[in-house]
């Protein structure tokens, strides 16, 4: 108990020193300026991602999101292209802001379709794009599709 007693009266004694005008850090007016600024940085930004309507928001390029490749977090886009084997030409190109391809079949597929011109398409597509309803979606309308 004396420990504690000796701690206390040298609270006291550090009190007691203290002055009103003096600040314990000079640079603590600056900091706090900084970081009220910062908040309103970021409520700024809060407010334009709930105006927006997305999930998120990037500050860097305002197109790029948050993917999910192979169990790590990217921030980029998920490129979409369509080749013409033949020719061995893009036909069609795209960026999307989904982590996986499920919902880019019948897209990149309706694009290619305009960009040759051509009435029940081939393609050949990887297994991240097999989507039971874009597969029948694709074969609804004249495309004939290979994915594992």
């Amino acid at each position: 108990m004396l420990v504690l007693i000796a701690r206390f009266d040298a609270l006291g004694v550090a009190d007691d020193t203290d002055t009103e005008d003096e600040l314990p850090d000079p640079d603590l007016v600056a900091k706090i300026t900084a970081l009220v600024a910062r908040c309103q940085k970021k409520k700024a930004l809060q407010e334009r991602l709930e105006a927006s309507g997305e999930q998120q928001l990037s500050e860097v390029d305002p197109d790029a999101r948050l993917l999910q490749k192979r169990g790590t977090s990217i921030v980029g886009y998920n490129g979409q292209i369509a080749v013409d084997d033949q020719a061995k030409l893009i036909v069609a190109v795209d960026l999307v802001q989904d982590g996986n391809d499920t919902q880019q079949l019948v897209p990149m597929m309706t694009q290619a379709q305009a960009a040759t011109g051509s009435e029940g398409l081939v393609g050949l597509a990887d297994a991240g794009d097999a989507h039971g309803e874009h597969l029948k979606e694709c074969e609804e309308t004249g495309m004939e599709m290979y994915v594992p």
